[in-house]
């Protein structure tokens, strides 16, 4: 049973909706400095990731490739369409305007934390991996670790973004189900070093959407995505 994978959803799901009931009750100070806290919590937590690469080479290539092949593809266009459209229906103000310009929508406070949550929630490496080997190994203990992370996060979030958060919870469940069930098929697959490419990788995702919840910097984390999959078959030939 996908014990870690379910906790992890209930607990966004709980922190979204408590974050919604109490964003009224919480000081603008604090909403303003613990997206930091957390970013640099994410920083901490990526670079402990990153430093167990088993081939830098492979590490390297497949972020560089993969964040390419994902700004290519408009992954970070996509999301933010959706969390657009997913604002839009969950509070009453309006839906972030576009610029005549370029067609982007301008900055939002609400739209920014939601795609930063979506990454952080559904598809983070440390949550992939933790789905993966709750699979093959009945472990729960990553992604245990991260559900309280993440409940704190959507409580903030939330406080800010509104129910949106909450929503993330459903595509956060049917993601980490389906690393849950590949977990039990990629096991016998999984050589040491692909294990720590993977967290490797993962670790450098984590890390960029650290340094943009802590406003360090505007890195789309999302469009390297692809890198986690990259990463898997470059490090069968490169070691």
């Amino acid at each position: 049973m996908p014990v870690g994978v379910i906790t992890n959803s209930v607990l966004v799901l709980l922190g979204g909706l408590l974050g919604s009931g109490l964003k009224r009750f919480i000081p603008a100070s604090l909403k303003e400095s613990l997206p930091k806290v957390f970013g640099f919590v994410a920083i901490s937590m990526g670079l402990m990731k990153v430093i167990v690469a088993s081939s830098l080479v492979s590490v390297t290539m497949s972020i560089l490739i993969g964040t390419i092949l994902g700004e290519v593809l408009g992954i970070d266009k996509v999301l933010r369409r959706w969390a657009t459209w997913l604002i839009s229906k969950t509070r009453k103000s309006e839906a972030p305007k576009h610029t005549l310009a370029s067609g982007e929508p301008v900055r939002d406070e609400a739209l920014e934390l939601l795609i930063l949550a979506a990454v952080s929630f559904c598809v983070s490496g440390t949550g992939i991996f933790g789905a993966l080997e709750e699979g093959f190994s009945g472990d729960s203990s990553v992604l245990l670790s991260k559900s309280g992370l993440d409940f704190f996060t959507a409580v903030l979030f939330a406080s800010v973004a509104g129910l949106s958060i909450s929503f993330l919870s459903l595509p956060q469940l049917v993601i980490m189900l389906i690393m849950f069930s590949l977990g039990g098929w990629i096991a016998p697959f999984m050589t040491p070093e692909m294990k720590n490419n993977f967290l490797s990788v993962g670790g450098a995702i984590t890390l960029m959407n650290g340094c943009t919840m802590a406003k360090m910097s505007d890195i789309k984390a999302i469009n390297a995505v692809p890198s986690l999959t990259l990463v898997l078959v470059f490090s069968l030939f490169i070691k």
